[in-house]
């Protein structure tokens, strides 16, 4: 039986004012899975993941999304769809938190009672069940990224990007976010986290990629 893929990416290129940041030539990340993907701060991991989101189209080579050749690098609404992306310094509306968190399902055309049942599960689920009906301008940094989390969990999409997932969250939850996410692999989902921690990576992980200075220095 042949392995699915993700992603696969061939001679990646991206550049900034004519300055190499991205430079891949050759990655593979396999369906279901957790793949981290890890450096030091500039390394090109936050760009990367861009790339990967469909966000930001490289400046040259090949992106395959779940075995689709993503020529505008874009992908038209199917694709987008599939991924989802946690910035690390994620941005709520100046409405409520169940606003926020209910926002990519509605867009969907899902119907209100799925909606509410999703939204109340996956803040239960980060913890901060209750939080519903408080404004997103009441909320600490990492609260704020745990309701960005509960905001893409809900979506269910066969991509979860994370960019920095842990820089503001307490030490205690970080157990919590491993659970959660090891479970969206068991679900079949593939989850790719950009990091500079060493020892998330080593919880969480079934491969780690090493990026340094835009470059794919080794896949463990």
């Amino acid at each position: 039986m042949s392995k699915s893929f993700a992603y696969r990416l061939r001679d990646v290129v991206h550049r900034y004012d004519h300055r190499v940041v991205v430079n891949v030539a050759k990655l593979d990340l396999s369906a279901a899975a957790c793949h981290v993907l890890l450096g030091a701060n500039g390394a090109g991991k936050s760009t990367l993941l861009t790339i990967l989101a469909l966000l930001e189209g490289p400046s040259e080579g090949r992106v395959e999304l779940l075995g689709r050749n993503v020529e505008n690098h874009h992908g038209g609404s199917v694709s987008r769809r599939d991924v989802t992306l946690v910035h690390q310094k994620p941005v709520l509306f100046s409405t409520t938190v169940f606003a926020n968190v209910a926002f990519g399902l509605l867009a969907r055309k899902m119907s209100r009672p799925e909606v509410k049942d999703r939204v109340h599960r996956a803040m239960k689920q980060v913890g901060l069940g209750g939080f519903e009906h408080r404004s997103g301008r009441q909320l600490s940094g990492g609260e704020v990224q745990r309701i960005a989390i509960a905001r893409a969990l809900v979506l269910e999409t066969p991509i979860l990007l994370l960019d920095e997932p842990t820089s503001f969250l307490v030490a205690g939850f970080v157990p919590t976010l491993v659970r959660l996410l090891r479970r969206r692999v068991e679900d079949g989902a593939t989850v790719i986290i950009a990091t500079q921690d060493e020892e998330f990576a080593t919880r969480i992980a079934d491969d780690t990629i090493l990026i340094d200075d835009g470059v794919v220095t080794e896949n463990l």
